[in-house]
């Protein structure tokens, strides 16, 4: 036969389960129920990086324009170069960017990239072809000389 001590102690034994369950944060969720996902930050950080020159023989350019545009995004995102010819873009990740860098007296470059963790980028610029104001170790006034003759116009006698 069934002693109704047993059936007291299982009874309180089971409210006590429930109970400390309850208590612990343990919770059940209904099958059909959505879950949502954890917020984390769809964000990270490209670092660029733009010199003149390669090798050894290579010096950083600040001020230079760079520009992120969303190819499958609406998010774009743009900075300028420091002293150290550094700048970072906050970017979405997995997203598809151009990225531009346009400096003064330097060809300009276009590149396609995927995001997919904070990455850094190293551009080495080439100059453009003739423009002298970008050959390393020129002193500034020569180079300042040279522009302001190539733009006098040969007046014929």
């Amino acid at each position: 036969m069934h002693k109704p001590h047993t059936t007291l102690f299982f009874f309180s034994f089971l409210c006590l389960a429930i109970i400390l369950a309850a208590s612990a944060g343990i919770a059940v969720q209904h099958p059909n129920q959505l879950q949502s996902k954890p917020t984390t930050d769809p964000y990270l950080t490209m670092t660029i990086t733009v010199y003149q020159g390669t090798g050894c023989d290579c010096n950083p350019i600040p001020g230079v324009p760079v520009n992120a545009t969303g190819r499958d995004t609406d998010h774009n995102d743009s900075n300028v170069t420091n002293d150290r010819g550094v700048c970072a873009l906050h970017l979405q990740y997995g997203k598809t960017y151009r990225i531009s860098v346009n400096a003064s007296h330097f060809e300009s470059v276009l590149l396609d990239i995927q995001t997919i963790d904070n990455q850094n980028l190293t551009f080495h610029l080439k100059p453009l072809k003739g423009d002298i104001s970008t050959v390393s170790g020129l002193p500034a006034i020569l180079a300042t000389l040279f522009h302001a003759l190539q733009k006098v116009r040969h007046i014929p006698s």
